[in-house]
């Protein structure tokens, strides 16, 4: 082997936090080590981590993501990978989301990499990698968002895990922030963490984040969540970190008429 595998750095990672001025920024702390353990809020989400953001259709992670690319681009590059619609479409959103925000669309700040016109990347990761390293982008950003991960391995979720952990390893060993978006499948249970790929795919990431629409159909669930049977509601929870500490509540959140996401109800587990 021509590598020592050995590592020999003794790098010191700060925890800190990365601000974006959404929901998320409530969920992850910092421990502070005194006579006990105090947990401080990083007010932001882990810098260096990858977040993994995983929910059926409809449960607003292209909103949450393209509300957090609007705020980031004020002062960070981000690099936004598309999958799912042509590249316009984000770049209308991005623009559309940072005048109802009230905030500046700075294009500059905003590099959009479209695999739905140029799809041959999406079977081929390497390629993509490849691009970003030869083309100086990955120099260049400070946070990557993908939306959505699942269209890497459409059809081939049986090397999921492999595809993933090439793609998470690369944005880590560059030491990227980033949102990697993942789709349930019908068959899930809305409020784990499994995705499509298994529960392998978030098991890779650094934190996963799990977004529910319910209908409220019984009696107790109306008790328990303080609203009327057959009430639709938004649910949101952290379901693990392996970079800090976080939230550990259930959170009911909804979406205002602006786009933003508020919390209504913290609930214990």
């Amino acid at each position: 082997m021509d590598k020592d595998l050995l590592y020999k750095e003794d790098r010191l990672v700060e925890v800190e936090g990365i601000k974006t001025n959404t929901i998320l920024d409530k969920f992850y702390f910092k421990t502070i080590l005194q006579d006990r353990a105090v947990y401080q809020s990083l007010d932001g989400i882990p810098r260096q981590a990858i977040l993994h953001l995983v929910g059926t259709n409809g449960t607003g992670k292209s909103l949450l993501v393209a509300n957090i690319a609007s705020n980031l681009i004020q002062n960070k590059k981000v690099l936004y990978i598309n999958t799912e619609v042509i590249g316009d479409m984000i770049y209308s959103k991005i623009y559309e989301r940072c005048k109802i925000l009230g905030l500046e669309f700075k294009r500059d700040n905003l590099f959009i990499i479209d695999l739905v016109r140029n799809n041959e990347a999406l079977y081929e990761p390497d390629k993509l990698l490849n691009y970003l390293k030869e083309k100086k982008i990955i120099h260049q950003i400070d946070f990557v968002i993908i939306d959505s991960l699942t269209a890497f391995y459409e059809g081939l979720e049986n090397v999921a895990k492999k595809i993933v952990r090439k793609i998470y390893n690369f944005f880590k060993v560059w030491r990227k922030t980033g949102i990697f978006i993942s789709q349930k499948r019908s068959s899930h249970e809305e409020n784990t963490s499994e995705a499509a790929g298994g529960y392998g795919v978030a098991h890779i990431l650094d934190s996963t984040i799990v977004l529910v629409k319910k209908v409220i159909n019984n009696k107790w669930e109306a008790e328990y969540y303080g609203v009327s049977r057959g009430k639709m509601i938004r649910l949101m929870r952290v379901d693990d970190c392996r970079v800090c500490a976080h939230i550990s509540k259930e959170i009911l959140f909804e979406i205002t008429i602006e786009g933003e996401f508020k919390i209504v109800k913290e609930k214990e587990r």
